[in-house]
């Protein structure tokens, strides 16, 4: 067995320990996870491909509160291991070994990065960076786009890859309509430094991209829901802000990712520092696409709707790329400091992501565990009974076989999913939302599921522990008698 490959199963078992040693502790169970789990679930469950999770649509019709790629191949997956949060992030995770497999062959397969070294760096900072950690781990659609993007960089060096590249294509539209922006600025910097070679597979992928989203057109007025995805999906993100605000937003996006910020830092001192003329032509026209795609993607995005974190792998996918290119050809020219400087700044762009999190992860342990939830549940809710809930409980509420509906579904409520709910588990911010569309009457029984804390410096870096923190209250009707 070669280095290279032995180095990379390494890689990969170390990645799957650490994972799914915490898989169940860290995050917790939030709103973007269940609401692409629920449609797959409930396939999984024989309840048709629907959700109790969207606000755009009601329960009887064909999901289409997003995208359906992700959530209808984890309904596959669900399907044959059975529900569970385990076998949801699961899915996650096996599509990154996956992705973590395809760069290292284009890796290899291209002149970009020469050094076995610093492709193996490539994978370590892929598998441990801020955005891609946050991806993988959340439990939402992204990893399943990030695939895709990895299939394609393999498909476009090869001879007659085109072709591939356009059935590829097709199934962008339904993994993220996020996507489709990326995609046409990706291949109009390629086209610009690559030339015909680049304008065949460019014009190939797009294409494919036109007819995919085509194909999701008529899929969803095949069921009637076309109006329901476009209600639902023109209310992501910040589109209705004004110019200004979006402008004043802007050069948050550009640190919301502390990996991707670190090593852009690190590239830039490569860059002033470094004897560039030692890259060759190739490298260099890939690494300046790359930092055009760094600065013009996050404002494109941010301008049409949002670029929050995860999205982030969009631009850190090929800066990882693009860094290991540079280093490759200049490291060992460089001095001392610079060096240092520059593995110290990747060092950070590492930590600051798998390793952070495992430790927060590890200073909560014993309140993280999900049994606690489930114990909260069990003592709250009687078999039988319809919950309207949070999603914190979610998997604990499918456990025990209770229908559950989400906060995100008060506004499509109707009377028939009214009249059996009996019990609501919500943060005490969600009630007001509950008692305008069920009407008043319900009353706290005392009990309570309370957030663990983490310590103050692990809120203040891991940006998504703000999310953590909650106070679940179960509420019941006030009997007719007693008001």
């Amino acid at each position: 067995m070669k280095n290279e490959t032995r180095n990379f199963l390494l890689l990969v078992g170390l990645f799957l320990g650490v994972n799914l040693l915490t898989l169940t502790r860290f995050p917790s169970v939030w709103v973007d996870e269940i609401q692409f789990a629920d449609p797959a679930v409930r396939l999984a469950s024989g309840q048709g491909f629907t959700s109790t999770a969207w606000f755009g649509q009601d329960s009887h019709h064909f999901f289409a509160g997003n995208v359906p790629l992700f959530s209808g191949l984890l309904g596959g997956w669900l399907s044959m291991v059975g529900p569970g949060l385990i076998a949801e992030r699961l899915f996650n995770l096996g599509l990154f070994v996956g992705i973590l497999a395809l760069v290292g062959r284009f890796l290899k397969r291209t002149s970009l990065v020469p050094s076995p070294g610093w492709r193996m760096v490539a994978l370590v900072l892929l598998a441990t960076g801020h955005a891609m950690t946050f991806s993988y781990r959340s439990g939402r659609y992204d990893v399943l786009g990030m695939f895709l993007t990895a299939v394609c960089m393999n498909l476009w060096i090869e001879e007659r890859g085109w072709i591939y590249l356009a059935v590829a294509g097709l199934f962008m539209p339904a993994a993220g309509l996020q996507i489709l922006p990326a995609a046409v600025l990706a291949c109009a910097v390629l086209m610009v430094l690559g030339g015909k070679w680049a304008v065949k597979r460019s014009a190939a992928l797009l294409g494919g991209c036109a007819g995919g989203v085509v194909a999701l057109n008529l899929l969803y007025r095949h069921f009637g829901v076309w109006e329901d995805f476009q209600r639902s999906t023109r209310s992501i993100g910040i589109i209705g802000q004004s110019l200004v605000q979006k402008l004043l937003s802007l050069p948050s996006v550009y640190v919301n990712d502390k990996s991707r910020a670190l090593l852009f830092l690190a590239l830039l001192l490569l860059l002033a520092l470094g004897q560039r003329a030692l890259m060759s032509g190739l490298q260099k026209r890939f690494l300046g696409g790359v930092l055009a795609m760094s600065i013009l993607l996050p404002v494109a995005m941010q301008m049409a709707g949002k670029f929050p974190v995860y999205y982030g792998w969009m631009i850190f996918l090929p800066l990882v790329i693009a860094f290991a290119a540079l280093a490759s050809a200049v490291w060992s020219t460089c001095g001392t400091f610079t060096r240092v400087a520059g593995a110290t700044l990747l060092a950070l762009a590492m930590l600051v992501g798998l390793p952070l999190r495992t430790l927060s992860v590890l200073s909560t342990w014993q309140e993280r565990d999900p049994q606690r939830v489930k114990a909260f549940v069990e003592s709250n809710v009687a078999p039988g009974e319809t919950a309207l809930a949070d999603f914190k409980l979610y998997y604990a509420l499918r456990s025990t076989q209770a229908p559950t509906i989400l906060p995100t579904y008060i506004p499509a409520l109707r009377g028939d999913d009214i009249s059996r709910i009996n019990v609501l588990l919500l943060r005490p911010e969600d009630l007001p939302a509950a008692q305008k569309a069920m009407g008043a009457g319900w009353e706290p029984t005392g009990s309570q599921l309370i957030a663990p804390r983490s310590p103050a410096v692990f809120r203040g870096l891991i940006s998504e522990l703000r999310e953590e923190s909650y106070i679940v209250t179960v509420y019941r009707r006030v009997p007719v008698a007693a008001r």
